[in-house]
């Protein structure tokens, strides 16, 4: 779609259309010349000049009306340019037909009017039904190949008046932007944007070939890509342009579906939306552990500055979570599937938080998490409970004891053996527990009620092996900390206001915790402050130190708030991290607030009070996917084993049978399939296993790019092969986990037949 352009823009068109047609009656005369004049000679020689005639004048008006407007136009300094030479050399070849000389005035047309024609020729560019044509083309190839970049363009107005098609002196196309002050900016340079390219891709030699994997930042005509991809051939290419507007320009004047034929690309992201730059952070995924490499275009670096700021923080905060979530993975994959696969008992018995969906409604929730400010607001957290919904996040629990404080309800996933030496000496029984299936799972395994569940995305055990199964199966995103559980279950609950008490997220003395929080030593506790190398802002103003993994957490924290704009976020701490969507109050001021407000002490462990859990029917059908495991789990090992018999074979094939070496890899290739599509794969490796999966995953471009035998071999011995004998170390614990999981499943199925019996009599 598009508005409607300058009036000047159809005189423009009209020489577009004209110029080919005075090139070739030039051409004719200019011939002519070297012959006797004829009748016939003297009548294209006419036709030739009144075209000529007419083309300055209509040059001319533009001009005139251009001046008179004050207004920039692209194109006014090749009409300048033009308008000189025509009048000069216009003048110069009468002279010499005036003067009987011809031959002059055949080498005036031919050496300086017809290449002053086909020099305006080039910097007006195409005519605009092959603009058209090419835009439809583009529109179309990216409806195929990038569908939601394509959902965003097709609904754009074409803005005419600030984003300005021109040709460099070279004839290929540039753009200009209007400023703000009206000034206009040139995208590329002027006589050889391709030269520009080139040099940018050479003063960038000694940082370019650091990564292999590249975001560049500005896409525009695709000049500095193409030859980006010419010197490095082997990086894989990420490619963002955050103005909309430039790459509709771009539809118009490049071959986008030639142009990407001819780059190595993994991605391609368009606009500063949200969605839009969550798209490109997800290619990010792909990156090694130090900051991926960006390159900017550079007129970008001047007229983006701001938002190249946002980008590199995003980047930043990709990298963290990509890190994290391999670190994390590696270290307690097996200790969560572990958990996930003990826990379906609990889950089976327990009701979802499914049944409590806006319970709450109007209801204040204080999300309480153990950092050292807590110390500070308890007296007024234990009137707090009185007027609002107090939440334990995680291990805060023992400092909410510590001083006598007991919460509506407290909130764990964490899976770590550090969770149930936390959780092992409390007495917390007879307060509810909302828990997720990652959770250590001797912390909820004797307890007889109070228990409620939810499910996370990332636990990829749970969903396969019970799946969404209607109303009991909320599903809540994945977050760095408890915390974010604790507040989607909170607006899932229905409060519409949240305060964070405790929730430092940094460091502003030597203390880690508040009192009572008794799960670090006191060297781990000295340690942590030591490894707090990064500094953020604090509530005050000032800097607090801050570590790595409290960044991620920070940056998680403020992603899930920035999706709820109807809630009201408040931050108490005193000297915590700002936390970006909050407003700063405190705690006093809270509790003056909320002093019409009253909540009684049991209101919510009545609500728990008959709530259903999974029915007989639905506990079979799970328990039946489980009993099959064992020998599922003999048969994919074994075909894991084969693969890396296979994988060791490559080498020497790669020297002697390339035929037979091929084959072996299609064969690798088939069974690694099997593999990855069977039941203990998606249910048991792809947690345990997933550290190891995410590498894997950012080296299938490796593979992707191979061009030679030899690189894929390399690929399958690096890559392919340290995955698989993971899974094989991994094979015979999975199966002691298969084996207690399907007897813990049977307990529930008896617990499950009790209760149906007892409801039974009850009834009768």
């Amino acid at each position: 779609m598009t508005n409607t352009p300058y009036p000047i823009d159809e005189m423009i068109e009209d020489i577009r259309l004209f110029l080919p047609k005075l090139i070739e009656a030039c051409l004719v005369v200019e011939d002519l010349l070297h012959a006797p004049m004829t009748e016939q000679s003297w009548r294209q020689f006419g036709d030739m000049v009144e075209g000529m005639d007419d083309l300055y004048k209509t040059l001319n008006d533009i001009h005139v009306d251009l001046d008179e407007e004050a207004s920039y136009h692209p194109m006014h300094d090749s009409i300048v340019r033009a308008l000189a030479s025509i009048k000069a050399n216009f003048g110069a070849m009468n002279l010499s037909m005036d003067q009987d000389d011809y031959i002059g005035a055949s080498e005036c047309i031919r050496f300086e009017l017809i290449p002053t024609f086909k020099q305006l020729a080039a910097e007006f560019g195409d005519v605009k039904s092959k603009r058209e044509q090419r835009f439809a083309a583009n529109m179309q190839y990216l409806k195929s190949s990038y569908p939601k970049v394509y959902s965003q363009l097709h609904i754009q107005l074409i803005d005419h008046r600030h984003y300005h098609i021109a040709y460099a002196r070279n004839g290929m196309p540039t753009l200009s932007i209007s400023a703000t002050n009206g000034k206009p900016m040139q995208v590329y340079s002027q006589f050889n944007p391709v030269n520009e390219a080139k040099t940018w891709i050479s003063k960038m030699a000694s940082t370019a070939r650091v990564k292999s994997k590249v975001l560049m930042y500005g896409f525009g005509y695709g000049y500095h890509a193409k030859e980006y991809a010419q010197v490095y051939s082997e990086h894989s290419l990420f490619l963002y342009e955050p103005d909309v507007q430039v790459l509709l320009a771009a539809m118009s004047v490049i071959d986008i579906n030639s142009l990407f034929e001819s780059l190595n690309i993994i991605g391609f992201a368009v606009g500063t939306s949200k969605d839009a730059v969550d798209d490109m952070l997800k290619s990010f995924n792909q990156f090694s552990s130090e900051r991926p490499n960006i390159v900017v275009l550079l007129v970008y670096r001047k007229i983006k500055a701001e938002e190249l700021k946002v980008i590199y923080s995003y980047a930043e905060k990709a990298i963290m979570d990509h890190n994290n979530g391999i670190y994390n993975f590696k270290r307690f994959g097996l200790e969560w599937t572990r958990n996930s696969m003990y826990n379906v008992k609990s889950l089976l018995t327990t009701p979802s938080i499914a049944e409590l969906a806006n319970k709450l409604d109007g209801v204040t929730a204080v999300i309480v998490g153990a950092g050292p400010s807590l110390e500070v607001d308890m007296e007024y957290l234990r009137k707090m409970k009185e007027h609002a919904f107090i939440i334990a996040a995680g291990t805060a629990i023992q400092a909410l004891l510590h001083h006598g404080i007991e919460p509506h309800l407290i909130v764990s996933i964490d899976g770590s053996e550090g969770n149930y030496k936390a959780f092992e000496p409390l007495d917390v029984n007879h307060i509810p527990l909302l828990f997720a299936a990652m959770i250590d799972y001797r912390i909820i395994e004797h307890r007889e009620g109070g228990l409620l569940h939810v499910h996370l995305k990332s636990d990829s055990t749970i969903e396969h092996f019970m799946g969404n199964r209607g109303a009991e199966s909320v599903v809540f995103k994945t977050t760095h900390s408890v915390t974010g559980t604790a507040v989607q279950a909170a607006i899932y609950m229905g409060c519409k206001e949240i305060v964070f008490a405790g929730q430092d997220l940094s460091y502003s003395g030597t203390q880690v915790y508040a009192s009572g929080a008794k799960h670090l030593s006191e060297e781990q506790n000295e340690t942590r402050i030591k490894e707090a190398t990064f500094t953020v802002e604090n509530v005050q103003g000032a800097m607090n130190r801050t570590s790595n993994g409290m960044k991620a957490m920070l940056y998680d924290l403020e992603d899930l708030l920035s999706q709820y704009a109807g809630i009201r976020f408040v931050n108490t701490t005193h000297l915590g991290a700002k936390i970006r969507h909050t407003i700063w109050e405190p705690m006093e001021e809270v509790l003056q607030r909320l002093d019409n407000s009253v909540i009684q002490e049991n209101f919510f462990s009545k609500e728990l009070i008959g709530l259903q859990s999974y029915s007989k029917k639905q506990t079979t059908e799970i328990y039946e996917r489980i009993a099959q495991l064992p020998e599922q789990l003999k048969v994919c090992e074994s075909q894991c084993r084969k693969i890396v018999t296979q994988i060791g074979l490559l080498t020497g094939l790669s020297r002697t049978n390339a035929k037979k070496c091929l084959s072996t890899i299609t064969e690798i290739d088939r069974q690694w399939e099997i593999v990855s599509t069977s039941n203990p794969f998606k249910g048991l490796y792809m947690r345990a296993c997933r550290g190891e999966l995410k590498q894997f995953e950012g080296e299938l471009s490796k593979l992707n790019a191979a061009t030679t035998l030899r690189d894929q071999v390399i690929f399958y011995r690096n890559s392919m092969e340290p995955l698989i004998k993971t899974m094989i170390d991994r094979s015979a614990e999975l199966m002691a986990i298969v084996i207690e999981t399907k007897q813990r499943m049977e307990a529930a199925i008896e617990l499950i037949n009790l209760r149906e019996g007892a409801h039974y009599e009850q009834l009768s």
